[in-house]
């Protein structure tokens, strides 16, 4: 653990303003973690293409990775910014799939 990847929630507890531990940290896939200084890394996203035997298993997890970048994509809640590269990630992924 380090000071990077621990994070607390307020709360209120008998009326009263407090923190407590997050009930899930570090969620953030590595490629894209804050760097000291650095909000939004440059990052280029590239996915490995598969060994042949693991093609089917593959495309499975990349249809389901999709999803995941689409509804980032398509979340407000997320910068502007981050939601392109989302849609980025998505049609990198899109095109790495049908190989």
């Amino acid at each position: 653990m380090h000071d990077g990847n621990l994070s607390f929630q307020p709360v209120r507890v008998d009326g009263q303003a407090t923190l407590q531990l997050a009930p899930i940290y570090d969620m953030l896939p590595m490629t894209y973690a804050p760097v000291r200084g650095v909000e939004l890394p440059a990052r280029t996203y590239a996915p490995q293409l598969p060994l042949p035997s693991e093609k089917s298993l593959w495309q499975q997890a990349a249809r389901a990775a999709i999803a995941f970048w689409e509804s980032a994509e398509a979340d407000e809640r997320i910068s502007a910014e981050f939601r392109e590269k989302c849609a980025q990630n998505s049609r990198i992924l899109e095109r790495s799939s049908r190989v």
